[in-house]
């Protein structure tokens, strides 16, 4: 009950500060934006990504969620091994292919996975640096950086992404004279079409979003 009346406070947050940004100057249109993003995202059951990220050595994944249903279908391929893993996410399990063609089921512990992040509205990432398929941060903390004193967040340009035009916001904070995050958004719809997102010293990892909306054909396995 506390985490659904949390949730609800959030959207109400987000409401009266669009209300509120409806006056701001030209300025602070980017939190505006950013805002507008984050209610659109949260209407989001599914989607297809393609993620790459970057480490001890790059990851480069396929991902479909239904988050409807709370799940998730990825397919990795680790170019330093030459290996690929193909897993299902469900709400508690995570189950793993294995080469023989079985599939073997473990807890899923992930601390924040995709879905989770889309129906609480990011409020649980705040400053974590995790940059993986299965986790939160692939979908840009739209209302974290909203209301973040310190980011300064810019329009940079315009560009068309598989025939979506979008708009290219960048994310800095004051203290750091790099970028934090490079975010295409959806001109009409507001939906993330690609982010790139950074560390401190280096790129963390690139997603581009597609099939919003699009039924997702993800079988979970049967137990044994």
């Amino acid at each position: 009950m506390k985490k659904t009346c949390s949730v609800r406070t959030l959207w109400a947050s987000v409401f009266v500060v669009l209300t509120f940004c409806s006056a701001c100057q030209k300025a602070v249109d980017g939190r505006k934006v950013f805002l507008q993003s984050e209610v659109a995202v949260h209407q989001v059951k599914s989607f297809r990504a393609h993620i790459k990220t970057e480490g001890l050595g790059s990851t480069v994944t396929d991902a479909e969620y239904d988050c409807g249903q709370f799940l998730a279908h990825y397919v990795e391929l680790h170019e330093q091994q030459n290996a690929t893993i193909e897993r299902i996410d469900t709400a508690g399990l995570r189950y793993v292919h294995n080469p023989d063609g079985s599939w073997t089921s473990v807890r899923d512990l992930v601390p924040e996975s995709v879905c989770g992040r889309i129906r609480d509205g990011g409020q649980w990432i705040g400053q974590e640096r995790y940059f993986s398929a299965d986790q939160g941060r692939i979908i840009p903390p739209f209302f974290f950086y909203a209301n973040e004193q310190e980011a300064v967040i810019t329009k940079t340009g315009s560009e068309t992404l598989d025939g979506v035009e979008c708009e290219v916001w960048n994310v800095k904070d004051r203290q750091w004279s790099r970028s934090l995050h490079t975010v295409w958004i959806g001109a009409a719809d507001r939906l993330p079409r690609k982010y790139v997102e950074y560390g401190q010293d280096s790129l963390l990892g690139t997603v581009t979003y597609s099939d919003y909306g699009q039924h997702m054909e993800i079988e979970v396995p049967t137990k044994p």
